[in-house]
C-alpha cells in the first residue's frame, strides 16, 4: 500500500475577507491542508509537525483523520497564520508565528523511510529549512520528493527556491511565485535543468492551473466556477491530491483533473472542512 510523508505544520489561522469586511478563525496550514488532501483520495498519509498534545485542542477534529508524529506542543507553540485576502486572487501574510516549527529537525523523520512512496516538503519558515530536509532525504531514499513555496520567500529568496525546485522530482507553486522567482519552461511547455522526468505544477486561481513535465510539456486545466468562501488552502489541497492519486496509480493528467475538482470543494467553505467529510 502506497504512502505518503509530509514535512510541514498546522496552523491557528485568522483569515481577513476585504471584500466581505469578515474576519474568520480557523485551523490550516500548508502541511495539514496537504496531508488532508492526501488522505481524502484514499492513499495513507503520515504528517511530520508539531503535534498538539491537549486533548480538547481546537485540531482534535482532525487528529484521528490522520497519522501525526512530531514534537508534542501547546496550542500556543503551533504555528499562527494572519492572511487578508484581497479578491482576484491575491493574498497578503499580513503576520506569522513559526513558534514551534523550530522543533522540526531531521533527527525526529521516521527511521525507516522506505515506507512512503512520496515524501513532501510543505512550506516552513525559509526556504534554508526546506534545503535541509531536501539535502538529509536524497541521502537517504529513493523515494519521489515534491516540495512547495510560498510568496514571501518566491519574492525574498527566489535563487533558494530555485535550488530548492531543481532538487525536486515535483514542484508546487502558484502563478505569482512562478512570476517571482522567473520560472521559464522552455517553449514546448518541458523543465529547464530540472530532474529526469520533473514534474512542475503552477495554480492560476480561477484560470486553473498548468502541468510542466520534463517529458511532455506543457498541460493546462481549467477551474470550475464556484462560488468562493475561503481561498485558503486552495492550492495545498490541489497539491495533497496530486500526490495522492499518484500514488494510487493514478495518470498525472487525471490527478490533475481530481486535484481541481477538491481544490474547488475547498474554496466553497471555510477552513478543511471540505476535506474532512471526504475522509472515511
Amino acid at each position: 500500500m502506497s504512502k505518503i510523508l509530509v514535512i510541514g505544520c498546522a496552523s491557528r489561522d485568522k483569515i481577513h475577507f476585504d471584500q466581505l469586511s469578515k474576519t474568520i478563525d480557523t485551523i490550516g496550514g500548508a502541511g495539514l491542508y496537504t496531508a488532508l488532501a492526501v488522505r481524502a483520495t484514499g492513499t495513507a498519509c503520515t504528517l511530520f509537525a508539531p503535534y498538539p498534545q491537549a486533548p480538547e485542542s481546537r485540531f482534535a477534529a482532525v487528529r484521528n483523520k490522520l497519522e501525526w508524529i512530531g514534537p508534542a506542543v501547546d496550542d500556543d507553540d503551533i504555528p499562527s497564520l494572519e492572511i487578508a485576502h484581497h479578491g482576484n486572487d491575491q493574498a497578503t501574510l499580513k503576520g506569522a508565528s513559526w513558534a514551534g516549527e523550530s522543533l522540526l529537525t531531521t533527527a525526529l523523520l521516521p527511521e525507516d523511510l522506505s515506507q512512503f512512496s512520496y515524501i513532501h516538503i510543505a512550506a516552513l519558515s525559509t526556504t534554508g529549512r526546506q534545503l535541509e530536509f531536501l539535502q538529509f532525504l536524497r541521502e537517504r531514499t529513493s523515494c519521489k520528493i515534491s516540495a512547495g513555496t510560498y510568496g514571501h520567500p518566491a519574492k525574498n529568496e527566489p535563487e533558494q527556491v530555485k535550488q530548492l525546485l531543481a532538487g525536486c522530482d515535483l514542484f508546487f507553486m502558484n502563478e505569482n511565485e512562478a512570476q517571482a522567482i522567473e520560472f521559464t519552461p522552455r517553449s514546448s511547455g518541458t523543465i529547464q535543468g530540472g530532474r529526469s522526468g520533473q514534474i512542475v505544477c503552477v495554480t492560476r486561481g480561477k484560470n486553473g492551473a498548468s502541468i510542466y513535465s520534463s517529458s511532455s510539456g506543457k498541460k493546462d486545466f481549467a477551474a470550475i466556477t464556484i462560488a468562493e468562501v475561503d481561498p485558503t488552502g486552495a492550492g495545498d489541497t490541489f497539491c495533497g491530491t496530486i500526490l495522492g492519486a499518484l500514488a494510487k496509480g493514478m495518470s498525472i493528467d487525471t490527478s490533475a483533473l481530481l486535484a481541481v475538482e477538491r481544490a474547488a470543494r475547498v474554496i466553497s467553505e471555510s477552513g478543511p472542512a471540505a476535506l474532512q467529510r471526504l475522509i472515511k
